[in-house]
C-alpha cells in the first residue's frame, strides 16, 4: 500500500486522481529511474492492455506518479499524455519490469 505525502494528497485532490488509480498504476505501469526518485507512467499501451477491466482504466491514460527512492511514498502525481519522453525519459533509464 502506498503512502501519500501531504503534497501528494493535495495534488491528487486538485487533479481528481483517486487512491485506487494510484495503486493500480503503481502495480501495472512502467517504471523509470529518475533523479532521486522512481517515476511510474501509465500510458496508452497499459490502457490497451487493461481496458477489459472497465472504462475506468481510460482515466489512467497519461498518469505519472513520482515515488521516493524506496517506491513506498507518493511524492506527487500528474497527467502527461505526451508520454515519458516529455517527462525526462532520455535522462532516465528503464527499470526491469520484474522489479
Amino acid at each position: 500500500m502506498l503512502r501519500l505525502t501531504e503534497h501528494a494528497q493535495r495534488r491528487c485532490a486538485e487533479r481528481a486522481i483517486r487512491r485506487e488509480y494510484l495503486e493500480f498504476a503503481a502495480a501495472h505501469g512502467r517504471f523509470y529511474q529518475g533523479p532521486g526518485c522512481l517515476v511510474v507512467f501509465f500510458g496508452r499501451h497499459e490502457v490497451a492492455r487493461y481496458r477489459r477491466l472497465g472504462s475506468w482504466v481510460e482515466h489512467l491514460h497519461g498518469l505519472v506518479i513520482v515515488l521516493d527512492r524506496d517506491g513506498t511514498r507518493v511524492l506527487t502525481s500528474f497527467k502527461n499524455r505526451r508520454g515519458p519522453r516529455r517527462a525526462g525519459r532520455k535522462r532516465d533509464s528503464l527499470l526491469d519490469e520484474a522489479a
